[in-house]
């Protein structure tokens, strides 16, 4: 019977060998590929120096000095060693991504960054000479330009700069030796003794077998290759010891005779990577399910990833439809020649919730598709970028900064890259999910306080159940001289979790704002298959369904939340409720446009202009607003279209220009924002009572716009140029958007907030529309795609086109499908012979109403098929 030899190899210590091969050989791409795989680590880590590790090998920088942050008070402890290294690392990442071709070259939040970093390291770099080495980098047309970078990848700089600021706390993190089974790891070149030794071994079996069998060898053992094709691993591998078994004892009375090695290892001549680093930099990398430390990593990027991509990702859809209109979307860039744009395309938070509506929908989106894509007269934005740096940096760097920013300062085309939506700590300080409950890293004091150091800033964050009318305590907002930006919600994460967005040492107007040159006017358009041409001859894209002609101007107009009536109000003085038509309804031998059905009609609303008018939420008030100065509250039956109970406001000592409805999240019952001109106060009117019960001030000048959304938060804008934004539950602006060089220097004129609350777009005197981050805190860009005052911006129910209107009589779709860092396309698609004032959206259809000096107010819809 053969005796069987037991024997148990272990993968994971086979992995471990592998791991410091290519460690040792600085193939550290396919380390942290193969660790990230594997969830195994080759190296002798307390938890701490484990997490830590792993934030560093991510690119957490922020992340990785607050982890240290504790330590600080501690005499050991060099922080400014520790940070020094850790920022010139992550400054030589922002080199890359804004030397590298692409989206993200010389894109001016990687320069904003690249100009922080550098602050920083002027403070605490060892020597002048040091800091004057990292600033000549700036020169480089790339980093792998300079000799001590020619192999650089963001892999191996992030393992060597842990191994250089891992002796600056090893000796302050928790000993290894409380561990009751130490940890056994490759080191000494392991993976190479066993397959040498491996190689002897079998050289000596041939040899012995050869010796044995009577063809001797007088040359001794004839090694092998390591690639040698040989039998699988078998018991014959175990003749040379059954050999030795039966060698009597009195053989192994002399030592074995000692003979030198000449060893020689071929190394591998690494070739040079000629790859894209920045999308390597930015990647979220893939964390194995519940491994240790991966699953405890905060998942947060560089900032000038961040700041515009994460806050502009919405809840994704969760319906069929967001597959096709994410293909149409994705085609309809393709062929525009944009190919990063697809990349947020579409990431805005709604779904269709039935099928039919869904299919509606889809053909709505692709008839307004179609009409971007044949249309000679589609435009494309032009972002700006402009502007000039002022730190205090070396007069060397200087030129060197200001020449990238004067490159940055032509349009910006492409987008940056996704980034996924991000968890955030746990604000009941439970245990995350896939976290090991018997973890020891959750006894560990550094990590807890790390934890909870991101928790308890939360506060300072909006709230999320505050979008849906809850009560909570107001946001804690810094004082602060300069513009400031809305708290963020608890499922945006930053990279430094001790502040809230915006109040970083990131400077604030670093790159400004430029006007493009006005723009030529615009070329008659082609009308499309259907269109019908407006009262002055110019064709339109969208199709006029009826028309309401009044004596003078009319300025205002509001869908009831049902969408079966719209209000209107005009210059002469009366109010008007009329029937949405049936559009489904063919309209085939109906004279287009027709006249809308008059339900209500009342000739002396006001003793003057309705400047504005709006329904309530639950579609049971109704309000107008005059320049007498007075603001009417009505009832308002639905069901027979009546106008019950009303009084007339008086709390307002200049024209009244707009007013919202708004659910007080405490007592839930409705509350009337109204705002205008006078000592420009915007007043919050209990509807229950009649009574106004706050006046909050702050603008300088008329109010001309305010927009709610998510039960307690609304903006106003004003011809003060400014932009503030409001909470029920406060006396004061949470925030305020001030004119500067980024923005539009202009009087604002309109506002509106997309569903999810995290883009605001505002229309401008001067012509432009902007795009404004609320979380990130910044504009997303200012583009011009009318001749003359916008005076109206808002977005579809589904957020997926702007409507904007404009002083120049043309109404405008820009496509929001996208990435919006990126050009986006407009298009003309109706026309008033006057001025335009005012556009809202149907609530549930793609219609939408405009009223304009022309004295009409007209409701357009898409072209039959």
């Amino acid at each position: 019977m053969v005796a069987s030899v037991p024997f148990t190899l272990s993968e994971k210590d086979v992995l471990k060998t592998i791991l410091e091969f290519l460690e040792s050989r600085g193939l550290h791409i396919t380390q942290l590929s193969l660790e990230r795989e594997t969830g195994v680590i080759n190296g002798e880590y307390s938890d701490d120096g484990l997490f830590l590790r792993q934030l560093i090998l991510d690119g957490q920088w922020d992340n990785a000095l607050d982890f240290v942050d504790p330590l600080k008070d501690l005499q050991e402890f060099d922080l400014r060693a520790f940070r020094y290294i850790l920022t010139k690392y992550k400054y030589f990442e922002l080199l890359c991504i804004k030397q590298e071709p692409g989206p993200m070259h010389d894109n001016d939040f990687a320069v904003e960054e690249i100009v922080e970093a550098l602050k920083d390291l002027e403070q605490i770099a060892p020597t002048p000479e040091d800091y004057r080495q990292l600033c000549a980098l700036l020169t480089l047309p790339k980093l792998s330009d300079h000799a001590d970078f020619k192999h650089w990848n963001p892999s191996s700089a992030r393992v060597e700069c842990f191994h250089k600021i891992l002796p600056l706390v090893v000796d302050l993190l928790p000993d290894l030796s409380a561990k009751t089974e130490p940890t056994l790891h490759a080191m000494n070149d392991r993976l190479i003794q066993l397959v040498t030794k491996g190689i002897f071994y079998e050289a000596c079996v041939d040899f012995c077998q050869a010796q044995a069998l009577g063809n001797k060898k007088d040359s001794g053992p004839q090694f092998t290759k390591a690639l040698a094709s040989r039998a699988k691993l078998s018991g014959n591998d175990l003749s040379l010891v059954s050999w030795l078994e039966i060698v009597e004892r009195t053989q192994f009375t002399m030592p074995f005779q000692q003979k030198q090695l000449d060893f020689k290892l071929e190394g591998l001549k690494k070739p040079k990577l000629e790859a894209q680093w920045t999308e390597h930099i930015l990647a979220t990398p893939m964390k194995p399910g519940g491994q240790f430390p991966h699953s405890l990593v905060p998942v947060a990027r560089l900032k000038c990833a961040q700041k515009m991509t994460q806050s502009l990702i919405l809840p994704p859809m969760s319906s069929s439809f967001a597959m096709e209109a994410s293909m149409v979307a994705r085609s309809r860039r393709e062929r525009a020649g944009h190919p990063m744009s697809h990349s947020m395309a579409p990431d805005v938070g709604f779904s269709i919730p039935t099928l039919p509506a869904a299919e509606t929908a889809m053909a709505q989106s692709q008839i307004i598709t179609n009409m971007f894509e044949s249309s000679e007269f589609t435009k494309t934005s032009r972002p700006q970028a402009t502007g000039a740096l002022s730190l205090p940096l070396a007069q060397d760097s200087r030129k060197e900064l200001d020449a990238i920013t004067r490159r940055t300062q032509g349009p910006r085309v492409g987008g940056l890259a996704p980034v996924p939506e991000l968890s955030t700590p746990t604000s009941d300080g439970s245990v995350p999910m896939g976290l090991d409950a018997g973890n020891p890293m959750t006894q560990s004091r550094l990590f807890q306080e790390f934890s909870n150091r991101q928790r308890y800033s939360m506060p300072q964050m909006m709230p999320q159940n505050a979008m849906y009318g809850q009560p909570q305590q107001p946001p804690i907002v810094p004082q602060r001289p300069v513009s400031t930006v809305l708290p963020a919600g608890p499922n945006n994460y930053y990279p430094d979790p001790m502040m809230p967005p915006g109040y970083g040492s990131r400077p604030q107007s670093m790159l400004g704002y430029q006007p493009p040159p006005p723009q030529a006017p615009m070329p008659p358009m082609q009308a499309p298959m259907g269109a019908m041409p407006s009262g002055s001859g110019l064709p339109v894209q969208f199709v006029p369904l009826c028309r309401y002609e009044d004596s003078q101007a009319i300025r205002a107009v509001a869908f009831h939340p049902s969408g079966r009536y719209f209000a209107v109000g005009t210059n002469s003085k009366q109010m008007i409720v009329c029937r949405y038509p049936d559009i489904r309804r063919p309209t085939t031998g109906r004279t287009l446009p027709f006249n809308p059905s008059v339900c209500l009609s009342r000739p002396k609303q006001h003793r003057g202009s309705v400047y504005c008018c709006g329904f309530s939420q639950a579609g049971d008030l109704l309000a107008t607003g005059s320049n007498d100065k007075t603001v009417r509250l009505m009832s308002f039956n639905s069901e027979e279209c009546k106008i019950g109970a009303e009084v007339e406001l008086t709390m307002h000592d200049g024209t009244v220009r707009e007013l919202i409805f708004m659910d007080d999240p405490a007592t839930r019952q409705p509350v009337l924002v109204s705002g205008g001109a006078g000592n420009c106060h915007i007043c919050l009117t209990d509807c229950t009572t009649g009574q106004t019960f706050r006046e909050l001030p702050g603008h300088t000048a008329p109010i001309l716009g305010l927009y709610g959304w998510g039960g307690c938060n609304f903006a106003s804008c004003s011809q003060d140029k400014s932009i503030r934004f409001w909470d029920l539950r406060t006396s004061n602006a949470v925030n305020i958007i001030q004119p500067n060089m980024k923005t539009s220097n202009a009087h604002v004129t309109s506002v509106c907030v997309d569903p999810s609350g995290k883009l605001l777009v505002s229309g401008h005197e001067d012509a432009s529309v902007m795009l404004y981050d609320i979380v990130g805190g910044r504009p997303v860009q200012v583009f011009r795609p009318h001749g003359d005052e916008v005076r109206t911006v808002r977005f579809s129910n589904a957020a997926y086109y702007l409507l904007s209107g404009s002083y120049d009589r043309r109404i405008v779709i820009t496509d929001m499908r996208g990435d919006l860092t990126s050009p986006l396309m407009y298009l003309p698609v109706a026309e008033h012979n006057d001025k335009i004032i005012q556009c809202r959206w149907h609530p549930q259809d793609f219609t939408f109403l405009s009223t304009s000096a022309d004295r009409t107010v007209v409701l357009w819809t898409l072209p039959q098929p």
